[in-house]
């Protein structure tokens, strides 16, 4: 099988490239480890399908994959290094001020239009994969232990997820990249250092909801008290499998604005309350959709919350049920395999005959609790 030139490199060496779409001269944009897109597109046979071709090839390492494990002992080596040193000098005792925004990659990345936005103070220290499931999950409004995540570092590509975990939605993830770091690796003050820093999360390696983290403040340790706080924020969270950001946009946001700019079009509010209304039965909506609405307090509760309670960790092996309908009668039918103890979590949330669609359930407890 023929590779791409850069698999015969030397990967200690490899200097990442840019990716032209989203790069400016002054403030350059990397991805998938800083590869040539022409490595890393959908069809390219030597990058993402190269898990394939490993596994052909009766798990003897292939040049793209040995490439890429380079890479990542490269930027663990790194990151080892600059954890020290922040350790050093900084003790773990600062805090960040952090904007997080839905960002549509059809527009380069930009922020969606109105901005799904949070800002919020955290400590620096905290693990990534906890500041994930406690605090960026629900200060979003997304549900812990829904979906598998990824985060880029945008310097150089540099990709932190658990693409190994045993449960389904990470096989996305084996798709997308060869390798990564773990999210236990890092913490966020190891990404996010100074005002401007930039990181990007995928939620949902499937639909792929993209957020963009940027480092607004930095609080040092004579004046952090390592408190959680969100300072404002605006939109509610999209729902679970919603499609990503370009479908929430077009679908939702765009009839939003139409509708909130002609509040006297009959059309127009018809049409948003059309496209609303078959979203309020997945986990995170449960009852009335609509975008415009956000409760900072709401929130915030969420995420102090999450940081009471254990670490909700995805043990697999995870199962989807197409559909699921609840009856007059309080039970559940579910088309394929019925697990309907699971939908415990909904009584009382959806009324009789209405319908959960391609809700995904874990069949092991997880960790911290049980839906």
């Amino acid at each position: 099988m023929k590779f791409h030139p850069v698999f015969q490199t030397d990967p200690e060496t490899f200097d990442p490239i840019p990716d032209a779409r989203y790069s400016t001269e002054s403030s350059p944009f990397f991805l998938k480890w800083g590869l040539p897109a022409d490595a890393t597109k959908d069809e390219a046979p030597s990058y993402e399908n190269e898990n394939t071709l490993h596994l052909v090839m009766n798990g003897i390492s292939s040049p793209p994959r040995e490439f890429v494990n380079v890479l990542v002992e490269k930027k663990r080596r790194s990151l080892e290094a600059v954890q020290k040193d922040r350790l050093k000098q900084e003790a773990g005792l600062r805090d960040l001020i952090i904007r997080v925004a839905l960002v549509n990659p059809d527009r380069g990345f930009k922020e969606l239009n109105p901005s799904v936005y949070r800002e919020f103070k955290v400590n620096s220290n905290i693990q990534l994969e906890v500041f994930t499931d406690k605090v960026l999950i629900p200060v979003m409004g997304w549900t812990r232990n829904y979906h598998g995540y990824s985060y880029t570092d945008i310097r150089d590509g540099s990709v932190f997820s658990d693409i190994n975990n045993p449960s389904s939605d990470y096989s996305h993830g084996t798709t997308m990249y060869i390798a990564t770091l773990k999210t236990s690796e890092a913490r966020i003050g190891d990404l996010l250092r100074k005002r401007k820093d930039k990181l990007l999360f995928t939620y949902d390696l499937g639909d792929q909801f993209f957020h963009m983290l940027t480092l607004l403040e930095v609080i040092p340790g004579n004046e952090a008290d390592g408190k959680f706080a969100l300072l404002e924020g605006s939109m509610r969270c999209p729902n679970e499998d919603g499609g990503g950001c370009s479908r929430y946009q077009k679908e939702i946001l765009d009839k939003y604005v139409a509708a909130k700019r002609d509040p006297l079009s009959t059309e127009k509010q018809r049409n948003l309350a059309s496209t609303c209304i078959h979203r309020r039965t997945w986990p995170n909506v449960l009852g009335r959709f609509f975008p415009g609405e956000f409760d900072l307090g709401e929130r915030e509760n969420a995420v102090k919350e999450a940081l009471r309670s254990r670490l909700s960790l995805q043990k697999g092996p995870m199962i989807t049920i197409s559909t699921a309908t609840i009856n007059a009668d309080g039970s559940f039918s579910v088309q394929g395999k019925s697990m309907s103890e699971a939908f415990n979590f909904y009584k009382g949330k959806c009324g009789p005959g209405e319908r959960i669609r391609h809700h995904t359930i874990v069949e092991n407890p997880f960790d911290s609790r049980d839906y």
